[in-house]
């Protein structure tokens, strides 16, 4: 029982891994779940428990220019995040409905990878 569902998660997970989109095999995290596993457990660890151990005896940080900074920068990104979805798919032709993907290793097809 146990062999038989070690064997349908391994089965499974060569079948994600084949089916992947291999114009982005070679980006950042996008390889293997693994390193994305391990940065969210690793952030839940140091949330839970690293991080409440190294503060306990220390004064909080003020870190609110920091964090301007910080939320400023956000607003950047999404706002040019929604002008080149905009602008590079749905206003180009690009429907959000299902359809067949473009393999195409140029233009908007890489872009909307």
């Amino acid at each position: 029982m146990i062999i038989e569902a070690i064997r349908y998660l391994i089965d499974g997970y060569a079948a994600l891994m084949a089916n992947g989109d291999p114009r982005v095999a070679n980006w950042p995290l996008m390889k293997s779940p693994f390193p994305t596993i391990i940065i969210c457990i690793s952030y839940i660890y140091f949330v839970k428990y690293l991080g409440p151990q190294l503060m306990k005896n220390r004064q909080p940080l003020d870190i609110r220019c920091l964090m301007i900074v910080y939320n400023f920068i956000m607003v950047l990104i999404s706002a040019l995040m929604f002008y080149l979805i905009s602008t590079k798919a749905w206003f180009n032709g690009y429907s959000f409905k299902c359809e067949p993907v473009d393999y195409s290793p140029h233009g908007n097809a890489l872009l909307i990878a």
